[in-house]
């Protein structure tokens, strides 16, 4: 069956309707998404992380930023909500956004979820991989204990690191971080 086609906007809309609206939405080839609500698992993961991370970076020159923080992806005229940013030293921001749109964040972090996580794996790493100062992007499963970690070479290849199940762990490498799975988890039913 066809699909009816998007109707495509210009980024200055878009940048005047996510200003406008309580809902947030990202932006990618001129096609606006909104963003739904997410399941209690996927705010558990995210909240704890966020909780490992503040508390595994404090005293570092690194921020970590939750999901209301947008991001400008490269050159492109791409913006997204990640659930989870961190920046080490200053952030960069775009020059005079209604909204606080990071432009370099060291590392992205998605929790998955069945309906995006085809899109967080393809267009989304495909666009954060235009950011110059992103050096990993990680994807936390919330139906299972896995994480995945890819990490940006010295040759701009991005190698992946993989971690399953309750006793293992994961290396952030950009902020010298390991993780472990059993506390990302803590709060989660399988």
């Amino acid at each position: 069956m066809l699909q009816p086609q998007p109707t495509t906007i210009t980024e200055a809309e878009y940048l005047a309707l996510d200003a406008e609206n309580d809902m947030k939405h990202e932006f990618v080839d001129g096609v606006v998404y909104a963003m739904v609500g997410a399941s209690a698992a996927h705010n558990d993961l995210t909240v704890t992380l966020s909780a490992i991370l503040y508390t595994a970076l404090k005293g570092e020159p690194c921020k970590v930023a939750q999901g209301d923080m947008r991001v400008k992806a490269g050159n492109a005229s791409d913006y997204f909500y990640p659930d989870l940013t961190i920046v080490c030293g200053e952030r960069d921001f775009v020059p005079d956004a209604t909204i606080a749109t990071l432009t370099n964040p060291i590392v992205i972090i998605e929790v998955l979820s069945p309906s995006t996580e085809l899109y967080d794996r393809t267009l989304k790493f495909q666009r954060y991989q235009m950011i110059d100062a992103l050096q990993d992007y990680v994807l936390v499963a919330q139906d299972k204990a896995r994480v995945e970690c890819f990490s940006r070479g010295d040759d701009e290849t991005w190698v992946l690191s993989q971690a399953d199940g309750l006793a293992a762990s994961i290396r952030l490498p950009s902020v010298d971080l390991t993780l472990k799975l059993a506390e990302i988890y803590e709060q989660i039913e399988f």
